[in-house]
């Protein structure tokens, strides 16, 4: 394709953020129909969060596999491979109607859905320049938000015109089209230019350290459970909200699913707060204890007004939410950084991503299963000791993350 250099990255970057919305239009649906999917299949909701579960276990094992192969592999097929198999189990899976059959596609969905990120981190990385490439995440990311967004305002309407099937049939279909047009597209542009790797320079490998010797030295050991217990917040609350406004606020099925909407806007807009507020205390450690203590205090003020209307309800899962987004920004994508003199920064981003989605995991589970044998006051509490236990662990570590920081 003879066209500009600017040009050419400009497509890339949109490229990219096309396939990462269709990736999350097939991994948020479930979520914002799972309600429905009770209802109508008289599932509880331990059965049919057993397969949101069992997906978050399969792609933070996907994160490291597909980690490792994206280094090996054409990049731009595998995450072909990985597009195609998650529209193939959104096609398969309104067909079923046991809870382990249904946990099983949504598994192997899980997995499929592990091969788009690391071969597209890849890509952005090898093609453009260290600003360029944040810029690109970040419009990566909005993608992501953007796709949950439009997956909770279209199921109200795909459940009054037909069923939550559709929910899985339109993206599975939107999926395929961008599918065809990553494969059109990308094979004409001008990519892998040697000149423009400089996103994410990587030590040699003979100067790689290992890995489990640096997170006792950098205190790193102690961020372990505040990144699994941000998962457990941020994907468990955004799974089980319409379900807890439906209980505790008197909505209907479509009015509590719409009503998720909410936090994935507060997400971007938390996400640039957090990225504001690291400019002017350059302390990930600091700024995720703020965060923590902030989502501790909305889920305090959410278990003692838990009875009072959808409004502060969603409000105070819209503030825990975003908090953990934040967190995300700064102990997920940040940290790993400074992991690269030392060789191994994606295995540390692998092994951080991993611990999150287990986390992921044991919330989807475990919230039904809380929230369905004592109710939604001991589950909320629950949400309040995690952020309050994982913001004192993230002042515990900062003095070791500090000097460690410093040292490089």
């Amino acid at each position: 394709m003879n066209l500009p250099a600017l040009r050419q990255q400009r497509i890339l970057r949109l490229m990219c953020s096309l396939i990462y919305f269709t990736k999350y239009l097939t991994r948020s649906n479930y979520a914002a129909v799972i309600l429905a999917i009770c209802e109508d299949l008289s599932l509880s909701r331990a059965e049919a969060g057993l397969a949101v579960t069992g997906s978050f276990f399969t792609y933070a094992i996907g994160q490291l596999v597909c980690g490792i192969l994206g280094d090996r592999i054409s990049p731009k097929n595998m995450i072909c491979i990985g597009l195609i198999g998650t529209a193939v189990c959104n096609i398969a899976l309104p067909f079923f109607s046991s809870a382990l059959l249904i946990a099983l596609i949504w598994c192997i969905n899980g997995f499929f859905q592990a091969m788009v990120w690391p071969p597209l981190v890849r890509i952005l990385a090898e093609n453009l320049n260290e600003s360029d490439y944040m810029d690109a995440c970040s419009e990566v990311y909005a993608a992501s938000s953007i796709a949950i967004i439009v997956t909770y305002l279209t199921v109200p309407l795909f459940l009054q015109i037909s069923d939550w099937r559709m929910a899985f049939f339109f993206p599975a279909a939107l999926t395929i089209l961008f599918t065809v047009l990553w494969m059109i597209v990308l094979p004409r542009l001008s990519l892998n230019t040697p000149t423009k790797r400089s996103a994410v320079p990587t030590p040699t490998a003979s100067k790689a350290q290992p890995i489990f010797p640096l997170l006792m030295r950098s205190g790193t050991w102690m961020l372990l459970l505040p990144v699994l217990f941000h998962g457990l917040l941020r994907d468990g609350i955004t799974t089980w909200l319409p379900s807890c406004v439906a209980d505790l606020g008197g909505l209907d099925t479509s009015s509590s699913i719409l009503s998720a909407v909410v936090l994935p806007i507060f997400s971007i807009i938390c996400v640039r707060l957090a990225a504001v507020l690291f400019r002017r205390m350059r302390h990930e450690t600091t700024e995720c204890a703020l965060l923590f203590g902030i989502s501790t205090a909305a889920a305090l003020v959410m278990f003692i007004w838990l009875d009072a209307n959808a409004l502060l309800l969603v409000t105070c899962m819209a503030i825990i939410t975003g908090g953990m987004n934040g967190i995300n920004l700064l102990l997920i994508s940040r940290l790993p950084g400074h992991f690269a003199i030392h060789g191994c920064v994606a295995g540390m981003s692998g092994l951080l991503n991993c611990v999150t989605y287990v986390g992921s995991a044991l919330s989807t589970y475990a919230i039904a299963a809380v929230s369905e044998n004592f109710g939604w006051s001991p589950t909320v509490m629950i949400w309040a000791i995690a952020a309050a236990v994982s913001g004192l662990l993230c002042m515990a570590a900062h003095r070791t993350w500090l000097k460690f920081k410093k040292e490089g």
